[in-house]
């Protein structure tokens, strides 16, 4: 088996995880304009590369094992980091690089991620107010018998 195989696959999660966050910052900008449909065809989008990177995560975990134990490692952690014991200096130094650079797209990542969930968040909370606020309302209607003024419960009754 060859050291290429792996750097090939890890250097595809690279790609993907670029595509996360070029979508993620998408995200972002459709939940600043509230615009619905596009968020919605983003995290399919989003989706469907997250599924493919999992897919990939699988193929390269096997590979690293069967590179392993073939070059006689015996523990239990297949990661990058205890493959580059196993591989000559310019594979070692390419899978620095590597993780070097997937490390920085996952908190990329992750950082644009939480973004997103704050401002997701902070939508909510304005729905939720004005939809309490709304419901806190209370007018004046008048019987049509006796003229005498009834209180409404609220312009909505209920919440969803």
């Amino acid at each position: 088996m060859s050291m290429n195989k792996i750097i090939n696959i890890l250097e595809k999660e690279i790609e993907i995880c670029q595509g996360l966050v070029d979508l993620s910052k998408k995200i972002r900008t459709a939940v600043q304009d509230n615009d619905i449909e596009k968020i919605d065809k983003l995290i399919k989008m989003e989706d469907a590369l997250t599924m493919k990177f999992s897919a990939i995560e699988k193929s390269r975990a096997l590979l690293v094992k069967e590179y392993m134990l073939n070059e006689g490692y015996s523990g239990e952690n297949y990661c990058i980091t205890e493959l580059k014991k196993y591989v000559d200096k310019k594979n070692a130094k390419k899978l620095t690089e590597i993780k070097e650079n997937l490390t920085n797209k996952i908190s990329e990542l992750a950082q644009i991620n939480q973004t997103n969930n704050m401002l997701i968040k902070s939508r909510l909370d304005w729905i939720d107010f004005s939809l309490k606020t709304l419901n806190n309302i209370e007018g004046e209607t008048y019987d049509i018998n006796n003229d005498t003024a009834n209180k409404k419960d609220g312009l909505i009754n209920e919440l969803i």
